[in-house]
């Protein structure tokens, strides 16, 4: 890159040369030591350039930038600063805002399309209970998406190990849990109509396939009288109606 430093240098050069090819020819107009104050200074110009580059190369392991590498770093550290401003800018606007909205008695609402959105506590509750599946009962998740949002709520219950069985090949099992020294193998029913004892009978029956010491049906629904009175006479197993399933959900995700 050419700098006016690197001009008046090389002028200095040539007024260094021209200087010389006079004293060759013996000028009387160019002493010997108007000759070596003139060379003394162009070497101290070009030893001091030289240690500068050492300097900034190797003593600091930085690179020899040019005028157009410090200018594009200087604008990109500009830019950086004003990105930092205008975020912490539009931190402080959403603290302003928040703190405007509390002092009206609402409250902050973020769903699961990370929109944000206001409204008063009655408000807020009835979306979280839209967005997990409280108002439509659930019917609004796939048979599948119904089994992982149960395992959600049961690790949030606070059991632990909690896993969706496969698909198919699943033996009717839909969950697996731990919790304490019992291993729970449970069935999950999103159904319309009530849900009968020969699902009971079925998840009895394959609790040794998930190597179970206790078993667990939840459905959307209702259970018939005959599966109550089935769960009642085995004490491995536990049913979760349609009220109790609700009431878990309004407790760990509401």
């Amino acid at each position: 890159m050419i700098t006016i430093k690197n001009i008046l240098l090389f002028i200095l050069f040539l007024i260094l040369l021209g200087l010389t090819a006079m004293a060759i020819r013996n000028d009387a107009s160019v002493s010997i030591s108007e000759l070596q104050s003139i060379s003394a200074l162009f070497i101290s110009i070009c030893i001091f350039k030289f240690l500068r580059f050492l300097y900034r190369r190797f003593l600091f392991h930085k690179s020899y930038l040019t005028e157009e590498e410090i200018q594009e770093k200087n604008l990109n550290r500009r830019e950086l600063e004003l990105n930092l401003y205008e975020k912490e800018l539009k931190e402080k606007e959403n603290r302003i805002f928040e703190t405007e909205q509390k002092k009206k008695g609402l409250a902050k609402f973020i769903g699961k399309d990370l929109q944000e959105k206001w409204g008063t506590p009655e408000q807020v509750k009835k979306w979280k209970e839209m967005e997990v599946g409280l108002t439509s009962n659930f019917f609004s998740m796939g048979p599948h998406e119904f089994e992982e949002f149960i395992g959600k709520l049961f690790e949030k219950m606070g059991y632990r190990n909690v896993k969706i069985t496969p698909k198919t090949g699943d033996y009717g099992i839909d969950v697996v849990a731990e919790k304490g020294n019992s291993r729970y193998a449970i069935q999950v029913k999103r159904w319309k109509n009530v849900v009968g004892n020969e699902v009971i009978q079925n998840t009895l029956g394959s609790m040794s396939k998930y190597h179970a010491t206790r078993a667990m049906v939840i459905t959307n629904s209702r259970f018939t009288k005959q599966a109550i009175e089935q769960a009642r006479s085995d004490k491995r197993i536990e049913l979760l109606d349609k009220d109790k399933l609700h009431s878990a959900v309004r407790k760990y995700f509401i």
